[in-house]
């Protein structure tokens, strides 16, 4: 079995409730994200930090979701700027997910 390419990577985006999925239509992300839909993200994330000063409005919940979407499709974009393993000692294999090591001790 072969490791997916980034292009066949889907993100999917935490379901919205209706006082936000009203305004952004956050969409899952076939492989890359543009920045247009990154910017995306961050308005919304903006949002529902401006909702916190509502306790009826506020989902803590919500806002971890948004922010381990938007740390995933920004790591979509490093992976597709920087395809190879950077860290010296540590690698990752996706057939078997198996993670080595690394020889630093850390």
């Amino acid at each position: 079995m072969q490791s997916p390419q980034i292009s066949e990577y889907v993100y999917t985006p935490p379901t919205l409730p209706a006082h936000l999925s009203n305004i952004y239509d956050l969409k899952p992300i076939l492989g890359v994200p543009t920045h247009e839909k990154i910017k995306m993200i961050h308005a919304v994330i903006g949002a529902v930090e401006a909702g916190s000063r509502i306790p009826e409005l506020y989902d803590p919940d919500l806002s971890l979701q948004l922010s381990q979407h938007l740390f995933s499709v920004q790591m979509a974009v490093y992976r597709e700027k920087f395809p190879v393993n950077v860290f010296p000692g540590v690698s990752l294999h996706m057939d078997s997910y198996i993670v080595e090591a690394n020889t630093y001790g850390w």
